[in-house]
This record gives C-alpha cells, sequence and structure tokens, in this order.
C-alpha cells in the first residue's frame, strides 16, 4: 500500500531519532507533544507522520516514518505516540541503558495512567486457545453490535490488558515467570542493529502491528528491558478516540477490523508459540 499521507521533520540529532504517528499535526494533542519533546535536551530528531485519509493503517504509517529514517539513521530510534508526557528526564534514562548495556536491543518505560494509580510494565503472550475466541467475533452481524462489544472485552481482559497493580513497578517476577512480553507502545527505544535485523512493519495488519512487531523482536534473540525509572504517562489513544466518534456502523467495522487483527496474530504464530514464550522467558528483564 503506498503512504498517502505527508511527513514533517523537525530538529537534528545523530543519536536519536523519534518516529510519531498523527492524525493532524495541528491538533492539540499533537502540537503539545511536539513541544514537550522541542524542551529534551539533548535535542531528538522528530518524524512526524500524518495521515487523516480513509484508507490509513498504523504499520504503513510506520514504514512511511522508518523509511525517513533510513535516509540519514541515528544511532537508536523511538517510536511514541502523542498521547503521552514523558516524565523526569525518562527518554534519556531509556538511551542511557542502551549505552551502558551492550546485551541490550530494545528498551521501554513504565506506563502510568492519567493519575499514577496503576502502572504497565508487561503485556500477556496470546495463548493458543484465542482462536475460539476471535472467530466468534468476527462473524457476529451488525444486528448483534452489543455482543461484538462484549466479546472484544473479553479478548482484551482475557489476552491483551497487561497487569495493572499499584505495585506494578516493583514486581519482577512477572519478567521471569514467561507467558509475557514488555510492553514496547506507546514507546521504546531500539538500537539500529536490531532495527536493521526485524526490519519493517507487516502491513498485513490493520491492528496488531505493535504486538506483531515485539514477537518478531522476541524471535529474532533480542533482549528487552522496562526502565524502572524511566516513566511515562499514557493519558489517550488514537485508535480508541477515533472509535469513539464514528456511527454504529462505523464502530462495527472498527472493531471486526480489530478482531481480524488479533485473530492473524494467532494464527501467525501458532506454530511458534513455545519457541516465542521461551525467548520472552529469557530475554525479558526490569532493571
Amino acid at each position: 500500500m503506498s503512504f498517502k499521507g505527508k511527513i514533517y521533520l523537525e530538529g537534528e540529532s545523530s543519536n536519536l531519532a523519534m518516529i510519531v504517528l498523527t492524525p493532524d499535526i495541528k491538533r492539540e494533542i499533537t502540537v503539545n507533544f511536539m513541544n514537550m519533546v522541542r524542551g529534551l535536551k539533548p535535542p531528538i530528531k522528530l518524524i512526524m507522520v500524518e495521515d487523516s485519509t480513509s484508507d490509513f493503517s498504523f504499520p504503513n504509517s510506520l514504514n512511511a516514518g522508518l523509511n525517513e529514517w533510513m535516509k540519514s539513521p541515528t544511532k537508536y530510534l523511538a517510536f511514541a505516540h502523542d498521547d503521552v508526557r514523558f516524565e523526569s528526564n525518562s527518554i534519556n534514562k531509556l538511551v542511557d541503558v542502551l549505552e551502558s548495556h551492550n546485551d541490550i536491543d530494545v528498551v521501554a518505560p513504565i506506563n502510568k495512567e492519567p493519575g499514577g494509580k496503576n502502572v504497565s510494565v508487561l503485556v500477556k503472550i496470546t495463548p493458543k486457545d484465542f482462536y475460539f475466541y476471535s472467530r466468534i467475533g468476527s462473524v457476529i452481524p451488525i444486528s448483534l453490535f452489543p455482543v461484538l462489544e462484549y466479546f472484544r472485552g473479553i479478548i482484551r481482559k482475557k489476552y491483551f490488558l497487561e497487569p495493572q497493580r499499584e505495585d506494578g513497578i516493583n514486581n519482577q517476577d512477572l519478567g521471569v515467570s514467561g507467558g509475557y512480553i514488555a510492553r514496547l507502545f506507546p514507546v521504546c527505544v531500539l538500537k539500529k542493529s536490531i532495527v536493521d535485523k526485524v526490519g519493517s512493519f507487516d502491513e498485513n495488519f490493520f491492528f496488531g502491528e505493535d504486538i506483531d512487531y515485539a514477537y518478531r523482536l522476541y524471535l529474532a534473540n533480542a533482549r528487552i528491558a522496562v526502565v524502572r525509572d524511566s516513566v511515562i504517562e499514557h493519558f489517550g489513544s488514537y485508535s480508541i478516540g477515533k472509535r469513539e466518534t464514528k456511527t454504529p456502523k462505523e464502530k462495527y467495522i472498527h472493531l471486526k477490523k480489530e478482531l481480524n487483527a488479533h485473530n492473524m496474530i494467532y494464527r501467525k504464530y501458532r506454530k511458534v508459540y513455545d519457541l516465542l514464550y521461551e525467548k520472552a522467558k529469557e530475554n525479558t528483564l526490569i532493571i
């Protein structure tokens, strides 16, 4: 799929570039994010990818940002949503870990909800029985839209919502027990070497490209760390925000696409789940 949006570049850095998606470069949340990043030291090269077209897709837009980055690649690459706020030099703390640990390829911060009550560190790996729920959801007609929303709720609660707890920052047991991966989005920083190895996002997905990319990182033997001292506040969601402004029919189509993406994740990785669990257990760190 060809990219139909626009790319805006701002700032210069040979060390860190950041790819950020937005439906509108002028919307308030995006402007506030860009102002926040402008104030960071050392400076960051911003690659803002704007796409408000009807056939918008996350992986297509992310790949447009990646293609721009590859023209003049930096030592490190960050992905970030514009609905986050960085706390206490959090980006520099992520880069510092990569600088000081040759064996770590990817770092992510602690994700905090607005108000700071809950934090999230890890995300469950989709289990093998996921196919049953996603298949049921994918065949529900629009006349039973509330049932579709109910099945989506089951899927997110059972499989995709990360453990949220007030003491989550101090819980290292989850990181070594298997069945979990580091939460890489809405913010993560990667070494150029691992980006070169894993490559671009899979454009067959409409949603779920972040989960897919994380799985591919693990299967490529990437060592991934969640950094306790780096904290971000995640106060919104681009995709959820778009859904809440849609008509019932548009919401129905949106959720069907989401369930189909989850179904694709299952089918893509069902033969390597045991290996994925093993890699995640070996290569997930909380430091």
